[in-house]
């Protein structure tokens, strides 16, 4: 997942008003993945255009793999960047496309886009 800015996370007491500001200013957005049930910073990306590229490429590769099914593309407010993807990746796979759910939304604000599958066994 990634957010378009950082200024949600602030207001949620998830990161630091000064790591707000320089990261805005520096246009620096975290790329976070789940990781036994919490949410890591897993990369920093400079730009929204390069984050969304590294998650896009990310789903790509595993779907090309073979790795994954049940895919979702969840979205904060984005919903045809989320289309658009799911256009982009072709029907190779059945893939849904999801809202973020509000407890995500709350933290993360309009904008966020990210993947989730399931491991294929």
């Amino acid at each position: 997942m990634t957010i378009q800015n950082l200024t949600q996370m602030q207001k949620g007491g998830r990161i630091s008003k000064s790591k707000a500001l320089i990261g805005n200013m520096l246009q620096l957005k975290p790329v976070l993945r789940f990781e036994d049930g919490l949410i890591v910073p897993y990369q920093t990306v400079r730009t929204y255009k390069k984050a969304q590229a590294h998650l896009f490429e990310v789903l790509r590769a595993a779907i090309e793999s073979g790795e994954c099914q049940d895919v979702s593309i969840f979205h904060g407010n984005v919903p045809e960047l989320a289309e658009e993807w799911k256009q982009r990746l072709g029907d190779t796979i059945p893939i849904r496309v999801d809202t973020l759910a509000p407890l995500f939304g709350a933290h993360t604000g309009s904008g966020s886009i990210g993947i989730s599958y399931l491991k294929a066994k």
